[in-house]
């Protein structure tokens, strides 16, 4: 049951200025990488950072149940949807300006044209999230990255609207280098959206740079399945020893072990991928499978990389994560 009914959730919409695009029972399935997941009781997408405030401000006002989306590439989705408004930031705040090395960018700017405006310019420094989908909000709040690095060691300023008090504010946040930690921060709480982050990279050779990018795209699409619906990488390597996720996967018998239309992909084991037919509870139950499998062959606990569908105001659900 959620805080609010169907009629005064619809009623609470009207009063989100008509200048947002609100679209209402839209299926989710279209909007993340994994292409499963239920209908979100309406979609709102707003563009800049004034709509984001009013949307925010609404929906404090009216209890209205929220969940934030952006590119959908880290997220799990029950198939019952989410009862409530989910904000999608895939269009918001697009616009970069650069500063010598020095990059703001809004929060909807995706990873491919972060990577293509930086070589163009001789700038190094996103190669750690070569073949990362996702955009900027999403990758600084999950402080994405691959072996190369982690996109939190370029980052300078993150601007945030906060609505952890009475009312919806806008603030900079100044991160240090221990602030971040694998896959996350310490500084962003849940109730912050990131609007804007500020980056400063390192100058290098144009040329020696787009070889650099094109090798390692090549690898991973040799290795990884980037043409298969999929969240990328589903669990974070383990501290603690040497064997990465997908070893211990691959250790258990799991490569290619299937649930449903869910599959463990047979080119890489810390990818599961929706062979065209799986539901969100498919996934769920493959990693539930994956998870108990690991802990009892070798003693180890793998901790999911992916995550549910982001609540920022609150709902009473039956989601079990």
């Amino acid at each position: 049951m959620t805080l609010l009914t169907r009629l005064e959730f619809d009623q609470a919409l009207f009063q989100i200025p008509s200048s947002t695009r609100i679209q209402k029972d839209l299926s989710l399935s279209r909007m993340n990488t994994w292409r499963t997941g239920g209908p979100a009781w309406a979609v709102a997408e707003p563009k800049t950072e004034n709509e984001l405030h009013q949307l925010l401000t609404i929906a404090k006002q009216t209890k209205m149940p929220v969940a934030v989306l952006g590119w959908g590439s880290n997220v799990w989705i029950p198939d019952e949807g989410f009862p409530g408004l989910v904000i999608r930031t895939k269009s918001f705040e697009i616009e970069t300006q650069w500063q010598g090395h020095k990059l703001i960018a809004g929060s909807g700017v995706g990873s491919t044209r972060l990577i293509r405006e930086a070589s163009d310019r001789g700038m190094q420094g996103f190669e750690c999230i070569v073949g990362v989908p996702g955009s900027l909000g999403g990758m600084v709040m999950m402080n994405a990255g691959t072996h190369l690095g982690e996109i939190g060691a370029l980052v300078q300023e993150v601007r945030v609207l906060d609505f952890s008090g009475g009312s919806v504010s806008a603030r900079t946040l100044t991160p240090q280098k221990q602030d971040w930690y694998y896959r996350g921060n310490t500084f962003l709480s849940p109730s912050c959206i990131v609007t804007q982050a500020k980056l400063e990279l390192s100058q290098g050779d144009p040329e020696v740079i787009r070889a650099n990018l094109k090798d390692l795209l090549e690898r991973r699409k040799k290795t990884q399945p980037i043409d298969a619906p999929s969240c990328g990488s589903t669990y974070r390597n383990p501290e603690g020893t040497e064997q990465k996720a997908w070893q211990l996967i691959d250790g258990a018998g799991l490569r290619g072990y299937r649930v449903g239309g869910a599959q463990v992909s047979e080119k890489h084991s810390n990818f599961l991928i929706n062979t065209g037919e799986a539901t969100s509870r498919d996934l769920l139950a493959l990693m539930q499978h994956i998870e108990a499998q690991v802990d009892l062959k070798f003693g180890i606990k793998l901790v999911r990389e992916v995550r549910p569908l982001r609540t920022v105001l609150p709902v009473v659900g039956s989601q079990v994560w």
